[in-house]
Order: structure tokens, then sequence, then C-alpha cells
């Protein structure tokens, strides 16, 4: 298990690295894995500009740490970090909230899902309005279509 101090020096000496553990300690629920694009996205919502390789350093140095395994993509697979403590913890032990790192526990009833990879889609609603939506990577087709009978089921306000 991860000490707090590395994580310090980390967060201290790494501006890309302060901003994500700020973000991560504002979570409300851990997760088993992020994905880089992301997070980066999560990052760039926060105002911040780092670059893919800033993050992907960041992540790099966490399972260095301990904090879990970096994967890089592959075949249609996202880069991401497969969490084996929680989010939460690292980030506020990192950013000074919280003096020790907590292991995650998955089962079947914490709402985590460590077999799903997930993919984030943006979609175009209009010019000015982008819809994110982030779906599992092997979404079957009977999944697709109760997704599109869902959003059937949105009451809408008719133009008149």
């Amino acid at each position: 298990m991860p000490t707090t101090e590395p994580l310090r020096q980390l967060a201290s000496s790494d501006q890309c690295a302060r901003a994500f553990f700020e973000l991560a300690a504002r979570r409300e629920r851990n997760q088993t894995i992020t994905n880089v694009d992301r997070a980066l996205t999560n990052l760039e919502n926060a105002g911040h500009e780092f670059s893919r390789q800033q993050l992907l350093s960041v992540f790099k140095a966490l399972n260095d740490l301990g904090c879990g395994e970096f994967k890089v993509g592959r075949r249609g697979w996202p880069s991401r970090f497969e969490w084996s403590t929680g989010i939460i913890s690292v980030g506020r032990a990192a950013i000074g909230e919280q003096e020790t790192v907590e292991q995650i526990e998955v089962t079947a009833d914490d709402g985590l899902d460590t077999e799903t990879d997930w993919l984030t889609h943006t979609f175009h609603l209009r010019p000015s309005v982008e819809v994110e939506l982030e779906l599992p990577m092997d979404l079957s087709p009977n999944e697709a279509r109760r997704l599109t009978q869902f959003i059937d089921s949105l009451p809408f306000e008719l133009d008149d």
C-alpha cells in the first residue's frame, strides 16, 4: 500500500498531478478504472490545460507508487489506470487532507465494475452543445436499443 509522503511529493512537484489529485479528492464515489481521455477532459473542464503526456506521466508514477496499474490502450481499448487503492483517498492523501491511503475492496454490491471498460462518446447535439455519454466498450445491440428507447421516452417540449 502506498504511503502518503511520495504522493505529497508528487503533488508538490507536478502541477498536473496536483490538479488531478484535487479533482480526485472531491469525488463522491471511488472508481476502479480511470480512462485517460476522460480524466484529461475532466481536467480541461476544471480549467486546466495539460498535455496527454503530462497526465500519462502521473498515471505511470501512480503505478510505480503502488496505487494500481497503468494499462496502455491496445486494439481499440483505451489507455487507463486500474486502481487498487481508493482514488478519493489517494487524492486526499496527496493534498494533505488524509493521512492514509485506503485499499479498495470490490464487491458485487458496491456499484463498482471491474470487468467493464468504458468509452466516452461525444455527440454534437447543436452547434454549441455537446453531450457526452460514457458507455461500456462491449455495448450490446440490445443495450443500444434500450438506450434509444430511454432517450425516446424523455419528455420534450415541442417548438411552436
